[in-house]
């Protein structure tokens, strides 16, 4: 699914209300999504948790699920249309029997709230509360959860949602994110900048007197934590396709898309967003701005829970709602995994693994036990004796090379790894570059790059006539990116903050692949292409965890570019979507690997990289049937 900029998704709007025949129609669309979405998470809190279930009786018809005092569904309301959203929603809840209060945000200078006025009378009308944020601050300082809401809103601004939290309101979404209450955002959390994923900075939080009285665990009332600046929504909804902050930013959780259409309207939302989509392509190709259909598309993909043991052994209910709106997938799967008839240990591509040194052989282990789970065929691990030794009685699988340069024809090669940056590295990788196989450079290879300018001369130079992947968490990023000095780099363009434009651009300074890892993991073609990937959980954050991913993405490359598999044609721009889908597979089968790997019969649990190898053959296997 493509992800949208502000200024496409307003067009889109205007689009759209043009053929509006009474007043606020497309917003109570809108609304009755986010309140099916809203039930829909509701119910599963019911379905989960004991306490909820003994007092859910709206479920079945009954008033409420909360203490007397407290409301089930608290609606932050700003001024706008987001605002006008959430209460119509919230008009909604009260008519399906919750207990629903809304603070609103901003007030005239007559003490009234400054609310959409129509949503705001239909609020009332059916019986909802206003509250104040002090009066919310107040209730949240008690310790006990039931004196916490069982969700709250976020209809703060939308798309306009760069402006943070400050006072009362994020000292209250501070204490119900330590209590875990559910956050449902509309459109895009508040203090998360729609078009980059960024979040607000944090104000300055007013001095509060320590006294013996007021020291305890928890944080005091005034005093402000890293994140209070910011919502961090369990769920955001949104409408006709995503924004690109869903594509970005972890602040956002899962992205649910309801696609909204007048019954009078030509198009639905997602309909009219394609529509103008495809205009702007096409005024591209017959623009000298543009070289590329592709250039600037931003795609998103989120990971889905598997249930736990635990959860399946216990009722069977998933771990997540079945939102009645579509949420985000994973796109196509593998396929067929098993080897054709005719196969053997080439068929599928062989894959060469230069990882490991003395300072860390597990590097090689871990790299080379990714790629072995991940292919039928062969996997060749290449280093000195006393490295690849250690490698084959791991994994007897693997057929050893004592270099580069002596090893058999390899469809992909993986460098870097726990390889070190001495001098036989740098020439290890420069013999790579200079070479033909695709690659995968990740680790200490990323780290000479950014100390070479002729490496990443080589690079540059190679690339075009096969693909070269770079796999770098954040830090090893911003290393390479701070190494490339004009007229490398565009240094309007640096602004750490705005991940998808900074990746982008590296990219193309480097005239390679970037897959920058993380919650969300980014991939970038030298085109402008980007994907992005919501793992959904970050299991996979331990050591080791990445080397086992540059060995998937190895198996994966290797197979891509196996004779039997892929035309001629095959590093033409024309391949590069198939180049993303391999990446984007990589990446979903490891993040379902650890999620498998941290499974234990009585829930989730810490993991490690090898056993995160050891679940790929089953994450590729569950990938299969989605």
């Amino acid at each position: 699914m493509f992800a949208y900029s502000a200024d496409q998704i307003r067009a889109a709007e205007k689009a759209l209300l043009a053929h509006e025949v009474a007043d606020d129609e497309m917003m109570k669309l809108a609304a009755a999504a986010v309140a099916d979405t809203a039930l829909d998470m509701l119910r599963a809190q019911a379905r989960r948790t004991p306490a909820h279930q003994e007092t859910a009786k709206q479920v079945t018809g009954g008033q409420g699920m909360q203490a007397s005092g407290t409301a089930d569904v608290v609606v932050a309301v700003g001024p706008g249309g987001n605002g006008g959203d959430g209460l119509f929603a919230a008009t909604h809840l009260l008519l399906a029997g919750y207990r629903v209060q809304a603070v609103p945000v901003a007030t005239r200078a007559d003490g009234s709230p400054k609310v959409h006025p129509t949503a705001w009378q239909a609020f009332c009308a059916a019986g909802g509360e206003q509250v104040s944020a002090s009066e919310l601050v107040a209730s949240s300082q008690s310790p006990s959860p039931a004196q916490s809401p069982a969700l709250i809103i976020d209809a703060i601004a939308g798309l306009s949602a760069g402006r943070g939290l400050d006072g009362e309101l994020a000292e209250f979404f501070s204490a119900q994110r330590r209590a875990g209450t559910d956050v449902l955002a509309i459109d895009v959390p508040t203090g998360v900048y729609c078009d980059t994923g960024a979040t607000a900075p944090e104000t300055t939080a007013p001095e509060t007197p320590s006294t013996d009285e007021s020291t305890d665990q928890g944080a005091p009332t005034g005093e402000h934590r890293p994140g209070d600046s910011y919502v961090r929504a369990t769920v955001t909804i949104t409408f006709g396709a995503g924004r690109l902050a869903h594509a970005v930013a972890p602040a956002c959780g899962k992205v649910v898309i309801a696609d909204l259409r007048l019954p009078q309207g030509p198009r639905s939302f997602a309909e009219e967003l394609a529509h103008q989509h495809c205009a702007d392509i096409n005024n591209a190709e017959h623009s000298s701005a543009s070289t590329s259909s592709e250039q600037g598309t931003v795609e998103f993909f989120q990971v889905p829970t598997i249930a736990t043991k635990a959860q399946a052994s216990a009722s069977g209910s998933a771990p997540d709602p079945e939102f009645q709106h579509g949420t985000v997938g994973v796109g196509s799967g593998p396929g067929n995994l098993e080897p054709q008839p005719a196969g053997d240990k080439y068929s599928s591509g062989v894959v060469g693994v230069c990882a490991g040194s003395a300072a860390y052989p597990g590097a090689g282990i871990l790299s080379a036990a990714g790629a072995i789970a991940a292919t039928p065929s062969m996997v060749r691990v290449i280093g000195p004796a006393e490295l690849t030794r250690d490698v084959v009685r791991a994994h007897p699988e693997a057929v050893t090379h004592a270099s580069v340069r002596t090893a058999g024809r390899v469809q992909a090669l993986v460098v870097g790894p726990g390889r070190g940056t001495d001098i036989s590295a740098a020439l290890e990788l420069e013999h790579a570059l200079r070479g033909t196989q695709p690659l995968v450079l990740d680790a200490d290879a990323i780290t000479l790059l950014a100390a070479s300018a002729q490496l990443r001369e080589l690079l540059r130079d190679r690339a075009s006539a096969s693909p070269v992947l770079l796999t770098p968490h954040d830090g090893e990023f911003q290393r390479l990116a701070d190494a490339l000095s004009a007229p490398d780099q565009d240094g309007s363009a640096n602004d750490a903050t705005d991940r998808l434009r900074t990746t982008r651009n590296l990219a193309a300074q480097l005239n390679a692949w970037i897959l920058r890892k993380g919650r969300i993991t980014l991939i970038a073609s030298p085109i402008g292409h980007v994907v992005s990937v919501n793992t959904g959980s970050s299991w996979a954050a331990t050591p080791g965890s990445g080397d086992v991913l540059s060995g998937i993405l190895g198996a994966f490359l290797a197979e891509w570019n196996a004779p039997a598999a892929v035309p001629k044609t095959k590093h033409n721009e024309a391949a590069q979507t198939d180049l993303a889908d391999v990446f984007r597979r990589a990446v979903v089968v490891h993040s379902w690997a650890a999620q498998l790997a941290a499974q234990t019969e009585f829930g989730m649990a810490p993991t490690s990289a090898s056993a995160i190898a050891t679940a790929i053959p089953r994450a590729l296997a569950y990938f299969s049937r989605q």
